[in-house]
Protein backbone atom coordinates (compact mmCIF):
# COMPACT_ATOMS: atom_id res chain seq x y z
CA UNK A 1 0.00 0.00 0.00
CA UNK A 2 1.47 3.29 -0.99
CA UNK A 3 1.83 6.13 1.51
CA UNK A 4 0.14 9.30 0.97
CA UNK A 5 1.34 12.79 1.24
CA UNK A 6 -0.77 15.69 1.26
CA UNK A 7 0.33 19.23 0.37
CA UNK A 8 -1.40 22.31 1.93
CA UNK A 9 -1.04 25.97 0.45
CA UNK A 10 -2.09 28.87 0.99
CA UNK A 11 -1.27 32.73 1.67
CA UNK A 12 -0.50 33.56 4.94
CA UNK A 13 -3.13 33.02 7.81
CA UNK A 14 -5.47 31.37 5.08
CA UNK A 15 -5.83 28.36 7.61
CA UNK A 16 -3.27 25.93 6.17
CA UNK A 17 -1.70 24.89 9.75
CA UNK A 18 -5.56 24.54 11.41
CA UNK A 19 -6.11 22.46 8.13
CA UNK A 20 -3.24 20.30 8.69
CA UNK A 21 -3.82 19.66 12.31
CA UNK A 22 -7.76 19.06 11.59
CA UNK A 23 -6.93 16.16 8.84
CA UNK A 24 -4.22 14.93 10.73
CA UNK A 25 -6.75 14.27 14.15
CA UNK A 26 -9.20 12.63 11.56
CA UNK A 27 -6.83 9.98 10.42
CA UNK A 28 -5.50 9.20 13.93
CA UNK A 29 -9.09 9.07 14.78
CA UNK A 30 -9.53 6.25 12.16
CA UNK A 31 -6.68 4.70 13.55
CA UNK A 32 -3.58 5.66 10.08
CA UNK A 33 -0.27 6.77 11.84
CA UNK A 34 -0.20 10.19 10.37
CA UNK A 35 2.78 13.05 10.54
CA UNK A 36 2.90 16.23 10.47
CA UNK A 37 5.70 17.63 8.33
CA UNK A 38 6.78 20.68 7.14
CA UNK A 39 9.44 21.62 4.71
CA UNK A 40 10.69 25.18 6.34
CA UNK A 41 11.71 22.98 9.53
CA UNK A 42 15.29 23.19 9.22
CA UNK A 43 15.36 26.65 7.61
CA UNK A 44 13.44 27.79 11.25
CA UNK A 45 15.71 25.84 13.55
CA UNK A 46 18.68 27.34 10.83
CA UNK A 47 17.29 30.77 11.63
CA UNK A 48 16.59 30.41 15.13
CA UNK A 49 20.08 29.83 16.02
CA UNK A 50 21.56 31.62 13.70
CA UNK A 51 20.23 34.91 14.53
CA UNK A 52 20.05 34.37 18.31
CA UNK A 53 22.37 36.75 19.26
CA UNK A 54 20.53 39.56 17.10
CA UNK A 55 17.08 38.56 18.45
CA UNK A 56 18.53 39.23 21.97
CA UNK A 57 20.43 42.31 21.02
CA UNK A 58 17.17 43.80 19.29
CA UNK A 59 14.85 42.11 22.42
CA UNK A 60 16.58 44.25 24.87
CA UNK A 61 16.86 47.52 22.82
CA UNK A 62 13.56 47.32 22.09
CA UNK A 63 12.79 46.47 25.69
CA UNK A 64 14.14 49.43 26.86
CA UNK A 65 12.27 51.60 24.01
CA UNK A 66 9.12 50.23 25.54
CA UNK A 67 9.99 50.82 29.02
CA UNK A 68 10.74 54.42 28.21
CA UNK A 69 7.77 55.70 26.01
CA UNK A 70 4.14 56.10 27.22
CA UNK A 71 3.08 56.06 23.46
CA UNK A 72 0.75 53.34 22.82
CA UNK A 73 1.70 53.31 19.14
CA UNK A 74 5.73 53.45 19.61
CA UNK A 75 5.14 50.52 22.38
CA UNK A 76 3.13 48.20 19.93
CA UNK A 77 5.15 49.02 17.46
CA UNK A 78 8.40 47.73 19.37
CA UNK A 79 6.71 45.17 20.98
CA UNK A 80 5.50 43.80 17.49
CA UNK A 81 9.61 43.70 15.73
CA UNK A 82 11.05 41.30 19.03
CA UNK A 83 11.72 38.25 18.11
CA UNK A 84 11.30 35.62 20.43
CA UNK A 85 11.93 31.92 19.94
CA UNK A 86 7.89 31.22 19.18
CA UNK A 87 8.40 34.04 16.50
CA UNK A 88 10.51 31.49 14.32
CA UNK A 89 8.08 28.80 14.15
CA UNK A 90 3.96 29.21 14.19
CA UNK A 91 3.59 32.58 15.71
CA UNK A 92 5.56 34.13 13.14
CA UNK A 93 5.64 38.10 13.42
CA UNK A 94 6.78 40.58 10.27
CA UNK A 95 10.04 40.04 11.54
CA UNK A 96 10.90 36.75 11.32
CA UNK A 97 8.76 36.06 8.46
CA UNK A 98 11.49 38.80 6.36
CA UNK A 99 14.57 36.74 7.68
CA UNK A 100 12.79 33.22 6.52
CA UNK A 101 11.64 34.63 3.29
CA UNK A 102 14.77 35.93 2.17
CA UNK A 103 17.18 33.41 3.76
CA UNK A 104 14.96 30.67 2.62
CA UNK A 105 14.52 31.82 -1.10
CA UNK A 106 16.93 34.56 -1.84
CA UNK A 107 20.20 32.61 -0.20
CA UNK A 108 19.11 28.93 -0.68
CA UNK A 109 16.96 28.75 -3.31
CA UNK A 110 18.12 31.37 -5.63
CA UNK A 111 21.40 31.60 -4.91
CA UNK A 112 22.25 27.82 -4.42
CA UNK A 113 19.98 24.76 -5.32
CA UNK A 114 16.25 25.46 -5.63
CA UNK A 115 15.87 21.88 -4.64
CA UNK A 116 17.23 22.31 -1.20
CA UNK A 117 14.66 22.35 1.25
CA UNK A 118 12.27 19.93 -0.39
CA UNK A 119 15.22 17.37 -0.22
CA UNK A 120 15.66 17.52 3.71
CA UNK A 121 11.79 16.22 3.94
CA UNK A 122 12.38 12.63 2.12
CA UNK A 123 14.18 10.89 4.80
CA UNK A 124 11.50 11.14 6.96
CA UNK A 125 9.14 9.99 4.67
CA UNK A 126 10.97 7.49 3.44
CA UNK A 127 12.08 6.23 7.11
CA UNK A 128 8.83 7.12 8.91
CA UNK A 129 6.38 4.07 9.34
CA UNK A 130 3.24 6.73 9.51
CA UNK A 131 1.17 5.80 6.28
CA UNK A 132 0.29 9.65 5.89
CA UNK A 133 2.00 12.89 5.86
CA UNK A 134 0.53 15.98 5.87
CA UNK A 135 2.96 19.07 4.65
CA UNK A 136 1.29 22.49 5.09
CA UNK A 137 3.87 24.62 4.28
CA UNK A 138 3.80 24.29 0.26
CA UNK A 139 4.85 27.27 -1.43
CA UNK A 140 6.80 26.21 -4.63
CA UNK A 141 5.95 24.13 -7.77
CA UNK A 142 9.07 22.39 -7.54
CA UNK A 143 8.19 21.41 -4.14
CA UNK A 144 5.53 19.01 -5.66
CA UNK A 145 8.07 18.06 -8.39
CA UNK A 146 10.47 16.84 -6.08
CA UNK A 147 8.48 14.96 -4.03
CA UNK A 148 6.65 13.25 -7.15
CA UNK A 149 10.37 12.77 -8.37
CA UNK A 150 12.00 10.62 -5.35
CA UNK A 151 8.74 9.40 -3.89
CA UNK A 152 6.29 9.40 -6.49
CA UNK A 153 6.66 5.36 -6.87
CA UNK A 154 5.92 4.84 -3.45
CA UNK A 155 3.90 7.60 -1.82
CA UNK A 156 0.40 9.35 -3.68
CA UNK A 157 0.62 12.83 -3.46
CA UNK A 158 -2.46 15.38 -3.26
CA UNK A 159 -2.05 18.76 -3.15
CA UNK A 160 -5.05 21.31 -1.73
CA UNK A 161 -5.21 24.85 -2.04
CA UNK A 162 -6.75 26.72 1.38
CA UNK A 163 -8.55 30.09 -0.41
CA UNK A 164 -9.52 32.49 2.36
CA UNK A 165 -9.83 36.98 1.56
CA UNK A 166 -8.11 38.77 3.99
CA UNK A 167 -5.99 42.32 4.22
CA UNK A 168 -2.55 41.55 2.97
CA UNK A 169 0.45 43.26 4.19
CA UNK A 170 2.09 44.16 0.84
CA UNK A 171 5.71 43.67 2.11
CA UNK A 172 5.33 40.44 2.58
CA UNK A 173 2.59 38.92 0.57
CA UNK A 174 4.39 40.28 -2.60
CA UNK A 175 7.28 37.98 -1.90
CA UNK A 176 7.72 35.02 -4.36
CA UNK A 177 6.85 32.29 -1.69
CA UNK A 178 3.37 33.48 -1.30
CA UNK A 179 2.52 33.76 -4.90
CA UNK A 180 4.57 31.31 -6.83
CA UNK A 181 1.58 28.90 -7.02
CA UNK A 182 -1.31 30.83 -8.57
CA UNK A 183 -1.55 29.12 -11.66
CA UNK A 184 -0.66 25.22 -10.04
CA UNK A 185 -3.28 22.67 -11.08
CA UNK A 186 -4.16 21.80 -7.68
CA UNK A 187 -6.15 18.61 -6.57
CA UNK A 188 -8.32 19.80 -4.26
CA UNK A 189 -9.45 23.88 -3.54
CA UNK A 190 -11.04 24.35 0.27
CA UNK A 191 -13.19 27.67 0.83
CA UNK A 192 -11.86 29.20 4.04
CA UNK A 193 -14.53 32.29 3.98
CA UNK A 194 -16.93 31.66 6.31
CA UNK A 195 -16.85 30.74 10.52
CA UNK A 196 -14.59 28.22 11.98
CA UNK A 197 -17.94 25.73 11.62
CA UNK A 198 -18.22 26.09 7.97
CA UNK A 199 -13.85 25.56 7.26
CA UNK A 200 -14.48 22.25 9.51
CA UNK A 201 -17.27 21.22 7.55
CA UNK A 202 -15.37 21.47 4.03
CA UNK A 203 -12.14 19.93 5.87
CA UNK A 204 -14.62 16.66 6.70
CA UNK A 205 -15.77 16.59 3.11
CA UNK A 206 -11.78 16.97 2.00
CA UNK A 207 -11.11 14.20 4.66
CA UNK A 208 -13.80 11.38 2.68
CA UNK A 209 -12.89 12.97 -0.39
CA UNK A 210 -8.92 11.70 0.22
CA UNK A 211 -9.96 8.13 1.60
CA UNK A 212 -11.88 7.57 -1.50
CA UNK A 213 -9.16 8.88 -3.88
Amino acid sequence: MKKQIILLAGKINSGKNHAGSFLEQRYINQGIPTAHLFFAKRLKDLCCHTFERYSTYLQNELTKIVSRSDDPVIREIAENLMIHQKNWYEEKNDSTRLILQDVGTRLVRDAMDADFWPRQIIPAITAGKEEVYIITDFRFPNEYQVLKTELGKTCTIHTIRIEREIPEKEHISNHPSEDSLGTFPFDFTVNNRGSLADFERALDELFYKLQRS
